[in-house]
């Protein structure tokens, strides 16, 4: 049925050209088009101005003619044209001849009364949704040998459609050619082709089975995506290259063989297929793409070939099942978050061919308990470990020289073994480290000490957050800033020392810290902060030590003017005497800072003889 626009249009078009029409000619009741007159070359077209002028103007079976002769002259069929059949309920069956080489846009769309359609050979292009909204279409023969347009939606919501043949000699299946086709169940793809375009067979839920002929070398992004019915796929050896979310989202597959030609997995490939358990990479692949098996939470072994060099950027994140992971000595670097969230895996072998480990490359993999770390590996990024609650030791491997020499800031190493360990009870940083970074030692939780070399000017957002095992703190001399919830949370922390070299404290630097009774400050001039640094309990518990003759400026400054304050000699402060370090128990006379006699004295400051003094 004509709309108002068009009527409007057609009446216009009447006014200004008389009889125009779109159709040059019709001969047995099908309208044509002369696209060539020198070569004698028509198009089929719809009756009328306008492809909806004339309501459901072709019906039933309609067979399309080699040639047709007309004004005795005689014309080769080589094309329908834009909208020919466009909205024809009423078409049943339609024969295409092997003289059109292509067929145009919208040419059979919303011709819901066809139920099967044969491509011939001869035919090299497709337009758009050439037969979009064809619902009732259950069959398609597809034999076009030499297929070149891509990206058009061919067959995109023909949700009845459930037999595809492809012909024994078609090269290519064409990209978005069966897009949603929601009812299709099978397809076999036959030994000629060889690619498969991207979407082809994206968000076919209905699909179950696929068979690949062994001609095929390129499986295109997103070809399968959305395949949620999908349960195996075998990839063959011909095949070089999986493309970008080919198989995004097929949360039904279960089994996956993928061919010893294959050299690259693209990014995301299997991200979501929730269904996998296992995966061999072959020894052909050289690189896994970023998200490749991303969400991946039935894959519980990974199986990593041997000529893989790079993991890329979230390959296996949140694969909470996968409890190994083999890394080949081919893999020289592991990127961002690449097994975050691998709640599963216990233990992590990073070999010697590794020279990074990216950020956040195993965050939260809070069931790893030992990792160890090539002699190669010189960077390790931050929040490469955060949140591994349950992680106990990573070992170094012996000549590694960066990590053997203690210069690792995202982790921690015992002296004594040279072992790098997360949630040590004790840590020393060297003193070629100039900064800490952010998140550097969040959450952990079983670290009770930590030494600061004057080294370091800045400490990081959250870089000891929740460090719930920590008592004591000394910020020494060097440090001019102190991040946000840098220490929050460190709710064991009784005793702090603030430099006197510090000029800022982020926001909420020690809320939580709940348990703080002595907070010393080295800095004559009280810096400015604001009153959320620490907790309320802090304010009510903890006294405050401040340089001599500093008490007034103290008063007058927030958040020092919260506590009670008390003046101190911070240049009276001695190192331990030599006899007191030989026989401590013999010194009648040690207090510490609460006036408590102490028989055997710990590190710390304490009064001795009158005299505070400092014991290593």
């Amino acid at each position: 049925m004509k709309t108002l626009k068009h009527l409007f249009t057609v009446l216009l078009l009447l006014c200004c050209v008389g009889t125009a029409t779109a159709q040059d000619f019709y001969v047995n009741g099908i309208y044509y088009n002369i696209t060539d007159a020198t070569n004698k070359t028509v198009a089929v077209t719809y009756r009328g101005s306008y492809y909806d002028e004339y309501s459901n103007e072709y019906t039933g079976s309609v067979v399309i003619p080699e040639s047709v002769t007309y004004n005795a002259t005689t014309y080769s069929v080589t094309s329908i044209g834009d909208d020919a059949f466009y909205g024809c309920s009423g078409l049943t069956s339609i024969t295409i001849p092997n003289s059109v080489t292509s067929i145009g846009d919208h040419v059979f769309s919303d011709c819901t009364g066809l139920t099967s359609i044969v491509i011939p050979n001869s035919v090299t292009s497709i337009g758009y949704y050439a037969f979009y909204g064809c619902s009732g279409l259950t069959s398609v023969e597809f034999n076009a040998e030499n297929y070149t347009s891509y990206n058009n939606p061919v067959f995109d919501g023909c949700a009845a459609l459930s037999t595809v043949i492809i012909g024994e000699n078609v090269k290519n299946i064409p990209a978005y050619a069966f897009y949603n086709c929601s009812g299709l169940t099978s397809i076999v793809i036959p030994n000629s082709v060889t690619s498969i375009g991207g979407y082809a067979f994206a968000y076919c839920t209905g699909l179950t089975s696929v068979t690949i002929g062994n001609s095929v070398t390129s499986i295109g992004g997103s070809a399968f995506e959305g395949c949620t019915g999908l349960t195996s796929i075998t990839i063959p050896n011909s095949v070089t290259s999986i493309g970008g979310s080919a198989f995004y989202g097929c949360s039904g597959l279960t089994s996956v063989t993928i061919g010893n030609s294959v050299t690259s997995i693209g990014s995301r490939a299997f991200s979501q297929c929730s269904g996998l358990t296992s995966i061999t990479i072959p020894n052909s692949v050289t690189g896994i793409g970023w998200d490749a098996f991303r969400g991946c939470t039935g894959l519980t072994s990974v199986t990593i070939g041997n000529s893989v060099t790079s993991i890329g950027g979230s390959a296996f994140v949140g694969c909470t099942r996968l409890t190994s992971v083999e890394i080949p000595n081919s893999v020289t670097s592991i990127g961002n978050y690449a097994f975050s969230g691998c709640s599963g895996l216990t233990s992590v072998v990073i070999p010697n061919s590794v020279t990074s480990i990216e950020y956040s490359a195993f965050r939260g993999c809070t069931g790893l308990t030992s990792v160890t770390i090539g002699n190669s590996v010189t960077s390790i990024g931050s929040s490469a470990f955060l949140g591994c609650t349950g992680l106990t030791s990573i070992t170094v491997a012996a000549g590694n020289a960066k990590y053997d020499n203690r210069s690792n800031c995202n982790a921690i190493i015992e002296t004594e073994t040279n072992t790098l360990v997360i949630g040590c009870k004790k840590t020393i940083i060297p003193n070629s480290v100039t900064s800490i970074g952010g998140s550097a030692f969040e959450g952990c939780t079983g670290l009770t000490s930590v030494e600061i070399p004057n080294s370091v000017t800045s400490i990081g957002n959250y870089a000891f957050y929740n460090c719930s095992g920590l008592t004591s703190i000394e910020i020494p001399d060097g440090v001019k800033t102190i991040g946000t919830n840098t220490f929050a949370g460190c709710s064991s922390i009784e005793s702090l020392y603030i430099s006197s070299t510090i000029e800022s404290i982020g926001d909420n630097a020690f809320t939580g810290c709940n348990n703080i009774f002595e907070i010393r400050v080295g800095s004559k001039k009280a810096v400015t902060a604001s009153e959320n640094i620490f907790s309320s309990d802090a304010y009510i518990n903890a006294c405050l030590y401040v340089p001599n003759g500093r008490k007034f400026a103290y008063e007058r400054a927030t958040p020092w003017n919260k506590f009670y304050i008390v003046e101190m000699d911070f240049t009276g402060i001695d190192e331990m005497p030599e006899e007191v370090k030989a026989e401590s128990g013999k010194v009648k006379t040690i207090y510490d800072l609460q006036g408590r006699k102490i028989e055997v004295p710990s590190e710390g400051l304490y009064i001795i003889d009158g005299k505070k003094v400092l014991i290593k």
